[in-house]
């Protein structure tokens, strides 16, 4: 018998929700797209900075990183680097390559 593969269902990411990914009522947004803040002046280069600093690693699980993630409450300038899995359950929205 042939296995017909599954596709991953993933609930709303607000926990009281019933609906399922991607939810039309809690859409995922990226930074600074759709109304979201805008990136500030020399964004790019701050991002690139810190990525370089990690050696593209992220800073929580190890996988390669792609996103620039500040850390509130602890100064604008300080940034983490991470990959978009941790970026996206740090934030819940997607940020990275597309997100500057």
């Amino acid at each position: 018998m042939r296995s017909v593969p599954v596709p991953m269902v993933l609930p709303c990411r607000e926990a009281w929700c019933p609906n399922y990914q991607p939810c039309p009522n809690h859409p995922i947004k990226p930074f600074g797209i759709d109304g979201g803040q805008p990136m500030p002046p020399g964004w790019a280069e701050q991002r690139l900075a810190c990525l370089r600093a990690a050696r593209f690693r992220c800073q929580r699980c190890g996988q390669p990183a792609t996103d620039a993630h500040h850390v509130h409450g602890r100064g604008s300038d300080v940034l983490e680097a991470l990959c978009k899995s941790c970026h996206l359950k740090e934030t819940g929205r997607v940020g990275g390559l597309s997100g500057f």
